[in-house]
């Protein structure tokens, strides 16, 4: 591991060395980014001292996917693995953390289910999307429980401007059909915004059918000069048929899925120094597992219900203290509920606080605590330090923070018959990294690194306790390190070229084994051009190494590694009509990014969007 890292810094110190003398055509100058995952409030970019990446929504157009995880695939230090073809249980790690490790937030409402304890990724479309931050690295003391591998914030679309109107139709293989409308406008002190979107694709096998229904909503008002009410609604329908993949065949089975995540905002500022925020948020999930008696068996129809409700609610201020910094606090509720296989109620609520000195834009030092109660593990207080200083003699920007998480085992793990242990203690982790990042000539050329190292106490994984149970379980120690490299190039206006690799070392310390499922490296790579003023080009490509499955009695097997190649062509025929067609998988690699489920083939889709 020493030598890899040593190596890495070595090869892009002479890259920085030499780029640095290359001479780019001059551009008009770029606003900075402003970043709000990392504090909880508004940040430029330049000033982060944590490992963060931003998709917005000018990306996610060229991308033209059709839902959500397919715009984080190409992020550092994230792994999206989908079990088979489109509506399939889809989820995201990062950094070899567990998908319960990740906390999901949408319009800041946690969306991840209570019973799992992570977010199935596999129905939520992209159209909506105004930006994803995502945050590598544990987020505890600001975020809470669920945040030990980091934050994935999907920000939805805000209106502005004088009213427009949008319709997008989208079909390609496998009988798939994409119906997009969307509408916005600004009134004054009003904005809103809104969109309903129709996905549905035949699948790969006989019963394995999907249908999407998705309706957005967000609408904002400033009441008075000092005071602003927004409100976000994403609720998603889904019908997905589910055949078991290779290794029990089930033409038919289904899962009916409604997704309802509710947000308000109240912000008051009732001085230019001193703001509150009351937050309120509803998470509901409602899953329907039907399985349909064989047509001539005597077997019964069977059904099974899960219905989790998440209750939250934030009050949360900044106060601004001029050359002394800024000091944010607040006090946070949550109340989860499930109606399932178990009938169980989980509160906690926690009080934070953090300060950030600037010391001009060269220094930058954040420091925060957070004291969490639970109403079945008791208390427990996390803190975390961060910094980042840049070097103006050179341009580059110098990171470091340590943070400690924690993560309750989530309702499934506790309570669900004969598979939830009780005995179950939370896990607790310890994360340092460090980091460089640098931009020369005015961001055209980027270049980063971050190393870090994650140590996790008893982490919780599932193992075999006899041939035919399976149970959570707090393995001892796992410990997580490894490396992200990122650059991306503009040697023209209208062309880059952005690369990544990740490198993830992450074992289970007790046994001396991998985790299961995550690969040591991960490499992608992407061009974007535009050219003959009305055309556009996206190519991505991602290239993920071998990892470790578990099959029963803890034997594991090894699953291949992959490489795949998508690809957009735009024009925009009008100013009004852009046509579109999209190739997925454009090699026809046959490959598995889940042990059973293989991937589809090639796909291909064109369609088109009119905008009034």
């Amino acid at each position: 591991m020493y030598r890899r890292v040593k190596g890495t810094w070595l090869l892009l110190g002479i890259s920085m060395g030499v780029i640095q003398h290359l001479a780019w055509a001059e551009e008009p100058v770029r606003l900075e980014e402003v970043v709000v995952t990392a504090t909880r409030g508004e940040l430029p970019k330049s000033r982060l001292t944590k490992s963060v990446s931003v998709v917005n929504d000018e990306d996610i157009e060229r991308m033209r996917v059709e839902t959500a995880p397919e715009v984080l695939r190409n992020i550092p230090g994230v792994y999206v693995r989908r079990s088979g073809a489109l509506g399939r249980t889809t989820s995201a790690v990062i950094r070899g953390s567990t998908d319960d490790q990740v906390l999901v937030l949408i319009d800041g409402v946690d969306a991840s289910s209570p019973t799992l304890g992570s977010f199935n990724w596999s129905t939520l479309p992209a159209d909506a999307i105004e930006r994803i931050e995502v945050l590598r690295g544990s987020a505890s003391t600001l975020y809470g429980s669920n945040a030990i591998g980091g934050v994935i914030h999907i920000i939805t679309k805000r209106g502005k401007g004088p009213m427009r109107t949008s319709y997008q139709q989208e079909f390609g293989t496998l009988r798939t059909f994409r119906e997009i409308a969307s509408n916005q406008a600004e009134f004054g002190p009003i904005r809103y915004y809104t969109s309903v979107s129709r996905l549905d694709s035949r699948g790969l096998s006989t019963g394995d059918d999907v249908e999407l229904t998705h309706v957005a909503l967000t609408a904002d008002a400033d009441l008075a000069q000092w005071c602003n009410l927004a409100v976000s609604l994403n609720n998603n329908d889904s019908h997905v048929g589910i055949d078991d993949g290779a290794f029990r065949p089930d033409p038919n089975r289904f899962n009916e899925r409604e997704h309802l995540a509710l947000g308000t905002i109240v912000t008051i500022k009732p001085l230019d120094v001193w703001e509150h925020e009351l937050r309120l948020g509803f998470n509901d999930d409602d899953l329907l597992d039907v399985d349909l008696a064989d047509p001539g068996s005597t077997q019964s129809t069977s059904k099974s219900r899960i219905n989790t409700d998440r209750y939250a609610a934030e009050w949360l201020q900044r106060i601004s203290w001029g050359s002394f910094g800024l000091s944010t606090g607040g006090l946070e509720f949550k109340d989860e509920e499930a109606e399932a296989a178990f009938d169980e109620t989980v509160t906690q609520w926690a009080m934070f606080f953090q300060h950030q000195f600037d010391f001009g834009d060269r220094l930058t030092l954040i420091g925060g605590t957070r004291y969490l109660r639970h109403n079945l593990f008791g208390h427990d207080t996390t803190a975390e330090a961060s910094a980042s200083y840049r070097i103006p003699l050179i341009e580059t920007r110098l990171r470091g923070n340590f943070s400690m998480g924690f993560r309750a085992p989530d309702m499934n793990e506790l309570f669900f018959p004969n598979f939830g242990n009780r005995s179950l203690l939370p896990e607790e982790s310890r994360t340092f990294e460090v980091g460089i990042d640098k931009d020369w000539s005015e961001q055209r050329l980027r270049a980063g690194i971050s190393l870090y190292h994650t140590e996790v106490d008893r982490l919780i994984q599932i193992v075999s306790v006899s041939s035919t149970i399976s149970q959570p379980q707090n393995i001892a120690e796992a410990e997580m390190e490894g490396f992200e490299l990122e650059g991306s190039v503009e040697p023209l206006t209208g062309l880059r070229f952005s690369t990544n690799w990740a490198y993830t070392d992450a074992e289970d310390e007790s046994a001396g084994e991998e985790l299961l499922r995550i690969p040591r490296n991960r490499v992608s790579f992407a061009v974007d051009c535009d050219f003959l003023k009305r055309w556009q080009l996206h190519l991505d490509a991602i290239v993920v190494s071998s990892r470790q499955e578990s099959v029963a009695t803890n034997r594991r097997l090894p699953t291949k590694g992959y490489k795949t190649v998508d690809g957009v062509l735009s024009f925009k025929a009008t100013d009004n009509l852009t046509l579109y067609g999209r190739v997925e998988n454009m090699f026809d690699r046959h490959y598995s990014e889940v042990l059973g489920f293989p991937a589809p083939g090639s796909l291909f889709f064109i369609g088109g969007k009119v905008e009034i």
